[in-house]
This record gives C-alpha cells, structure tokens and sequence, in this order.
C-alpha cells in the first residue's frame, strides 16, 4: 500500500470521555487534569506513523485539535453550570 500525505485532523474523529480527549483513528489521548484546558498526560498513539489505511497525521495538529476540542468542552461544561 502506497503512502498518503499528511492527513489534517477533523473534529469528528475526537471523543471525549470525562477529562480525556481521544483522536480515535491514531489512538493519541490527552488526559487532562481536572478543569484544566492545557495540562496533563498524553499517549501519542499512533501519530506520525503511517496507518494501515495509509493516512498520517502529524503529532502538533492533532494537538491543535485536541486544545480546541477540550475548549468548547469546558465552556459546554461552564454554561450547563449557569443554566
């Protein structure tokens, strides 16, 4: 199988699971500490490397979207509180 570019992350393939945010197809997850928008751990999975359908995603676009993705989460989060 021949390999494909550079594949820019969607916000479709992020799931989030409490404080985690997990890019499925690379298996790359940020488990942030509670509340924060930055800090915690991360497994890269998969990133940089090419998957067996042939995409490859680069390491800081995947965390570009994983701080947007945990953004929108929080302020979810903080205008459920205010309802």
């Amino acid at each position: 199988m021949m390999e494909m570019g550079l594949t820019k992350p969607t916000r479709d393939e992020f799931e989030i699971d409490g404080d985690a945010v997990r890019h499925v197809p690379t298996g790359y997850c940020m488990q942030f500490h509670p509340g924060s928008r930055d800090t915690g751990i991360a497994e890269t999975g998969e990133v940089g490397r090419a998957l067996p359908d042939g995409r490859r995603y680069e390491l800081d676009d995947i965390r570009e979207m994983v701080r947007e993705v945990r953004r929108t989460q929080l302020a979810r989060r903080m205008f459920a509180v205010d309802e």
